[in-house]
């Protein structure tokens, strides 16, 4: 499943303090996702978990939305792919 702008995208939460204490949440975008690990050769969801270094049930549940990266893992995807984070998430409030 492929998701373009305003689609499918992989989520992260976060909380932001500021004077609304609104939680922010940080999506990580597969049309980003998808495009740059298949430029590297990750065709299949296993070839594109392998990658990123977690197994296919991960993958499988970052796409569903039942699962979200970490910062941590979200910044080290970014850094596979060879991209700036900035361009693979967006933040959205929840």
């Amino acid at each position: 499943m492929r998701g373009g702008v305003g689609g499918t995208v992989l989520r992260m939460a976060a909380t932001h303090d500021d004077a609304t204490d609104a939680t922010l949440v940080a999506r990580l975008r597969l049309d980003v996702f998808d495009a740059n690990a298949e430029r590297l050769g990750a065709m299949s969801d296993q070839a594109k978990a392998d990658l990123i270094g977690v197994d296919r049930a991960t993958m499988w549940r970052y796409r569903t939305g039942k699962m979200t990266p970490t910062l941590d893992r979200a910044l080290a995807i970014a850094e596979v792919l060879g991209v700036d984070l900035t361009e693979l998430i967006e933040r959205v409030a929840a």
